[in-house]
């Protein structure tokens, strides 16, 4: 599943922090959310915000793609 390229840090609460997910052949959103989102959050929300914060316009994502993870507190 995706490889962990880095986190960025925000100095200010206003400024989300996200990690970089690296996609690799057969990951699916869905999984990527398992393994990147917290266990108490509901996959279908992460999913949501994936997709709005990387403009993605459907379930469709491809190997080499790095899309941003929200980090969640």
């Amino acid at each position: 599943a995706g490889t962990l390229i880095g986190l960025n840090t925000a100095e200010s609460a206003d400024i989300p922090e996200y990690i970089e997910v690296y996609v690799e052949s057969g990951d699916t959103l869905w999984g990527l959310a398992q393994t990147h989102g917290p266990k108490n959050v509901d996959k279908r929300k992460i999913i949501y915000e994936v997709s709005k914060i990387n403009n993605l316009s459907g379930d469709y994502i491809y190997p080499g793609e790095v899309l941003k993870f929200p980090v969640y507190e």
